[in-house]
């Protein structure tokens, strides 16, 4: 019986699933959080919360973030958890009437870099995209590439 409801798909499973997703839809939203801060914003226990935040930090998806400057007060540095930075990114092109602007930031919010580039007007679509994706390909020393996904786990367009 209590190896049916460990089951890949069983309920507890899902719920489990559910709380991890959660946590790290919290820290995508808003950024590094203590525990405390992540407990009450996803309503889960303490001890929940901390079994939740364990597999996720050992699954490579969350990292403690580094302190915050500021007076030190007594006991031990309240830790704050983020997103991974090196688990992915993701890629916005913005086709402007006479110009390509892209931008790219990882899963812990912070931008990798942005380019831009203006343009005539009436290039074509297919000059366009060649354009947004050699502008890609220089961000973060080269290492983007639409044509390969890899680690990039979104790409957001916008066309005017």
């Amino acid at each position: 019986m209590l190896g049916a409801m460990h089951s890949h798909g069983g309920p507890l499973s899902r719920l489990r699933r559910g709380h991890e997703e959660r946590v790290l839809d919290l820290l995508r939203r808003h950024g590094p959080q203590s525990r405390a801060e992540l407990g009450r914003q996803a309503g889960l226990s303490r001890t929940t919360l901390y079994d939740i935040v364990g597999t996720l930090v050992a699954s490579g998806a969350v990292v403690a973030a580094a302190a915050a400057p500021g007076p030190r007060r007594r006991g031990r540095p309240v830790e704050h958890l983020t997103l991974n930075p090196a688990a992915g990114q993701a890629v916005g092109i913005d086709f402007a009437r006479r110009a390509v602007h892209v931008a790219a930031a990882n899963v812990a919010h912070e931008v990798i870099g942005s380019a831009s580039r203006a343009h005539p007007p009436g290039l074509s679509w297919e000059r366009r995209v060649e354009l947004a994706e050699r502008l890609v390909a220089s961000l973060a020393g080269g290492t983007l590439r639409l044509s390969s996904l890899g680690t990039t786990g979104a790409v957001g367009v916008g066309v005017v």
